[in-house]
């Protein structure tokens, strides 16, 4: 399927980018219809492998981070264009920098309020494991384990 998925990529972008004269948006494009013909054909596999799964448990998140993620894309396009065209004037590097931050962080919050609401359970599973990974120093602190330095090759040391 994989293989098929890339053979496909390579010919949808040759024709959109050549053909059609589409440029990286024929790329772009390629690449999306291939990945999601890629998805459809591994989902029907999977499905007929595990003898009708329940596709609730997969179609539900799924369209959740969809919907949310789509409210963000607006909420990250709205800040920039507003501040881009009426505040700050993004030829100077220091505007730039401040209108790719607000816009950013203004879509960060967007999604993550839109996740709590809707109770996306992987929003929690990601901030599980960022607190984990954030207490790695105390983790290695716990740890009786010992890391030896590897001692100097001739060519090293001289």
């Amino acid at each position: 399927i994989s293989f098929i998925s890339v053979i496909l990529n390579i010919l949808l972008a040759i024709f959109l980018t050549f053909r059609l004269k589409w440029g990286v948006i024929g790329l772009a494009a390629a690449n999306s219809v291939s990945s999601l013909f890629q998805s459809l054909f591994l989902l029907i596999f999977l499905d007929h492998k595990l003898k009708h799964f329940n596709r609730r448990l997969l179609f539900i998140p799924l369209f959740k981070m969809t919907f949310a993620s789509a409210l963000c894309a607006v909420f990250l396009w709205l800040p920039m264009r507003f501040l881009d065209r009426y505040v700050l004037d993004p030829t100077r590097t220091i505007n730039l920098i401040i209108l790719t931050i607000s816009a950013t962080l203004t879509g960060i919050l967007v999604y993550v309020v839109l996740s709590r609401i809707l109770k996306i359970q992987e929003l929690n599973s990601y901030v599980a494991l960022a607190r984990r990974v954030g207490k790695w120093k105390d983790i290695l602190k716990q740890t009786t384990e010992v890391i030896e330095p590897t001692p100097q090759s001739p060519s090293t040391t001289q």
